[in-house]
């Protein structure tokens, strides 16, 4: 399993709770944005940047997820796009969407 995080507009409370999350449970989380956002140095944490457009991270995150793994996002036209591929979303706020 793998988390993949909507990172164009999560919250810094809830990025902190999903990098304590993984290093806990010794998941990967691949946050996915345009643009940078900082990442303690950890094997565990992958700082993804897909060029800038539209909807680019969220199509990003929809071609790379795979069955079982988890996703975080307040997105909901990504969420649906998850879950047409039966895949498991939260949003920021920890409720499965």
């Amino acid at each position: 399993m793998q988390i993949w995080v909507d990172a164009d507009s999560v919250p810094l409370i809830a990025k902190d709770l999903i990098i304590k999350t993984a290093e806990r449970t010794k998941t990967m989380a691949i946050f996915v944005a345009n643009q940078p956002i900082k990442l303690r140095k950890s094997p565990l944490l992958v700082m993804t940047v897909v060029s800038s457009g539209f909807d680019k991270a969220d199509d990003y995150i929809v071609e790379q997820i795979q069955a079982g793994d988890l996703a975080i996002t307040s997105d909901i036209p990504l969420a649906n796009d998850i879950f047409g591929q039966r895949r498991l979303g939260a949003n920021h706020t920890r409720r499965g969407l």
